[in-house]
């Protein structure tokens, strides 16, 4: 059985109960929206909820903890000054943003931001947040695949330095940034998981390891954990779901049986 292409999993086998797996991009569309009855018909079936994280506790918590570099650090620090100050301009032309006000975030979370501000994209739309919110109205148990820590811990794993260099090319090339993201936000509507995998496996670049293979181990273990107390709508990144080290083939390996939904 292949899992290249499909976002939408049903989870069954070793005397649990139904559940499923769905991988999202974070992000909105026209054509995503078209999906949510389909998938809310899922969720309806279910007694749980799970996104990466537990929403409502990154609502209540102080964003700095997890989104700035830990003891004041500031990435500005890492750059020479004519260097800086290109990238300074750049950020003010292609965006409109000032980086010297963002000099305490993690450069790749910086990067992310931007881009989803140049490329017009709604990250508080995402299907994966608008479920949440769904199941939380019909009283469903909600929690997260990942605690706080581990979810944001990952960044602080890659060198800023190498952060640095995806802020860089961001902002050298905006144009072919907002590209690549449009063709990823087509090939996930199209239901292409395999190329959804590759264009995160080849963006993070050595960083996979930190920030896909061992948050899919994290994710997998805490899969098995509940997926015997009831029927569970679990939720996570697509780029999670494909691949050697992916959700699916995790599961397959472990002895549940999975069916693909067209949404």
């Amino acid at each position: 059985m292949g899992f290249s292409s499909g976002m939408l999993w049903k989870v069954s086998g070793r005397q649990s109960s139904e559940s499923y797996l769905f991988g999202t991009l974070h992000v909105r569309s026209d054509k995503m929206d078209a999906s949510f009855p389909a998938l809310e018909q899922r969720l309806f079936q279910c007694e749980r909820f799970a996104a990466e994280i537990d929403v409502d506790a990154i609502s209540i918590t102080d964003a700095k903890l997890f989104f700035h570099m830990p003891s004041g650090q500031r990435w500005t620090e890492c750059l020479t000054g004519p260097k800086l100050q290109k990238l300074m301009k750049r950020a003010e032309r292609s965006f409109g943003v000032d980086l010297r006000a963002h000099e305490h975030t993690y450069p790749l979370l910086l990067a992310h931001q931007i881009l989803a501000k140049g490329a017009g994209l709604d990250e508080q739309g995402g299907l994966d947040l608008r479920l949440w919110t769904v199941a939380k109205e019909k009283g469903l148990e909600c929690f997260g695949l990942e605690e706080l820590s581990e979810h944001f811990g990952a960044l602080a794993q890659i060198p800023i330095r190498r952060q640095l260099d995806w802020l860089d090319e961001l902002l050298r090339e905006p144009s072919v940034a907002r590209k690549r993201v449009f063709r990823l936000i087509s090939k996930y509507e199209a239901g292409d998981l395999a190329y959804v995998y590759r264009w995160s496996k080849r963006m993070l670049g050595p960083d996979r390891k930190h920030m896909l293979y061992e948050r899919n181990n994290i994710m997998f273990q805490k899969i098995l954990q509940t997926i015997d107390a009831g029927p569970c709508f679990y939720t996570c990144g697509a780029a999670h779901l494909y691949g050697a080290y992916g959700l699916l083939r995790k599961l397959k390996h472990a002895g549940y049986r999975l069916t693909n939904y067209v949404i």
